[in-house]
């Protein structure tokens, strides 16, 4: 069962993280994407209309061949050599309009190159510092002018698409000529999609190595939290289990005494009264009990923030009173008993709790004192905290079963526990009192010698 809560709870945990995780680097992509591309749409605006803003004639340096889409070739009376280009260029004022203003040097970074058009797709001029070559040039008006006529006839807006030619993807541009034809710009965006690819396979990459640690980090944690749960049903399942056997016990005395009663139809109470007795010790005994486990029961529900109001009363009188009430127990067992109780300890909280709290610690003394039957009680205080100490000659606890002294139903002699009445929630009772007036209860132990147990409890000043 427990497998199961913590398999669902990693399961759950992860999907979580998981969702928050692509969706942040999802943002954080989408933000960088839009981003680019805003800066490549700008780029494009600028191509087309801030650096080549001036009106444009036709005519240019080349002129498509026999009206051919995209095929052309140089005109008759135009310069064959890069010298002769350049020294035409100078002469015709081809630099500002020519198709001739080639330097054949590399593009430069964010450089845009402007294709001009006519209305039946024939290259009338490209504008660029760098000459890419006629099948480049095709390609981007063969595409541009696929993608325009897509948008259907009449279509004013520029229409934006992309190209790869295989060593370099291009963002692309067309729009209409103020007086015919059609104007395009194209910018080369290998540089910012490698940088969209990488920024994409870091964000996988990062986030599949994220998932790894957190999931171990959460298979960690998963276990530590089901663990306090499987804890406390263990020991609920204990307790039922210890107490069902508790109440069995005094319940089966009970009917075979009711049995031997039965059988005896004639007899008379007096006759029958040993019967009796036995069936009223059993009946106290898990009187007893019962009220323990409903006290254990309102005080896990006190946790919850339901106490009763607590009042100021004196520490020290309500130990004193104790002792008196202990006193004839400790004489009729033979007890070599001592005290010492500091006057003027003040505490809050509930008077009959904190007396119900000594007498658990003083019966638990007189019950389990050795062959030397010494008890010794002692009541100090500091500045900030009163010590209660209840001591008794004993064999000693063995360390393992000091860590478990408080655990509801424990008991480390079974045997001496049922014979002096005992059924292991005494100590859980004191426990539970100590932690609900915020304060602290150990116990120490010397083999052979005495069983110590302090209670440390705030003082009312």
């Amino acid at each position: 069962m427990f497998k199961k809560l913590k398999s669902k709870f990693l399961l759950i945990n992860m999907l979580m993280i998981t969702v928050l995780l692509f969706s942040a680097f999802g943002a954080v992509y989408i933000i960088t994407y839009n981003n680019t591309y805003s800066s490549i749409e700008q780029l494009l605006d600028r191509t087309l209309f801030e650096i080549f803003n001036a009106p444009f004639e036709f005519g240019g340096n080349r002129r498509p061949e026999n009206g051919g889409a995209g095929a052309f070739r140089p005109r008759e009376d135009a310069p064959t050599t890069g010298e002769e280009q350049n020294a035409a260029d100078t002469e015709a004022g081809a630099s500002e309009s020519g198709y001739g203003n080639f330097n054949n040097e590399p593009p430069r970074l964010n450089e845009g190159i402007t294709i001009f058009i006519d209305t039946d797709k024939n290259i009338l001029n490209v504008r660029s510092s760098y000459d890419y070559g006629d099948d480049f040039y095709n390609s981007i008006v063969t595409a541009a002018a696929e993608r325009y006529e897509d948008a259907g006839e009449g279509n004013e807006i520029g229409k934006t698409g992309k190209l790869n030619t295989g060593d370099a993807v291009w963002m692309y541009k067309i729009i209409p000529q103020r007086d015919s034809g059609y104007r395009i710009s194209a910018v080369d965006i290998s540089l910012q999609t490698a940088m969209l690819t990488r920024l994409a396979v870091s964000f996988i990459i990062v986030a599949l190595l994220a998932l790894v640690l957190i999931f171990l980090i959460s298979r960690y944690f998963a276990g530590r939290v089901v663990r306090p749960i499987e804890e406390s049903w263990n020991k609920q399942t204990q307790f039922i289990a210890d107490a069902s056997h508790e109440l069995r016990t005094p319940l089966t005395t009970i009917n075979t005494n009711i049995d031997v009663l039965l059988s005896h139809p004639d007899s008379l109470i007096q006759d029958e009264k040993k019967w009796l007795i036995y069936i009223k010790n059993e009946a106290e005994r898990m009187s007893k009990l019962t009220n323990d486990l409903l006290y254990l029961a309102r005080a896990d529900n006190d946790m919850d923030g339901r106490q009763t109001t607590p009042i100021v009363f004196s520490y020290s009188e309500t130990v004193e009173n104790v002792l008196l009430t202990m006193e004839a127990v400790m004489f009729e067992n033979n007890i070599a008993y001592s005290d010492q109780i500091a006057q003027g300890i003040n505490i809050k909280g509930d008077p009959s709790k904190i007396k119900q709290l000594v007498v658990i610690l003083l019966d638990n003394a007189v019950k389990y004192v050795d062959s030397r039957r010494i008890v010794r009680v002692e009541l100090s205080r500091n500045e900030k905290h009163a010590f209660l100490k209840v001591k008794n000659s004993s064999e000693g606890i063995k360390d393992e079963d000091i860590k478990r002294l408080f655990d509801r139903f424990y008991r480390t002699d079974k045997s001496r526990a049922r014979r002096s009445g005992g059924h292991g929630l005494g100590l859980a009772i004191a426990k539970s009192i100590v932690e609900e007036h915020k304060g602290d209860i150990k116990v120490y132990s010397k083999s052979g010698e005495y069983v110590e147990f302090t209670v440390k409890l705030p003082v009312y000043k």
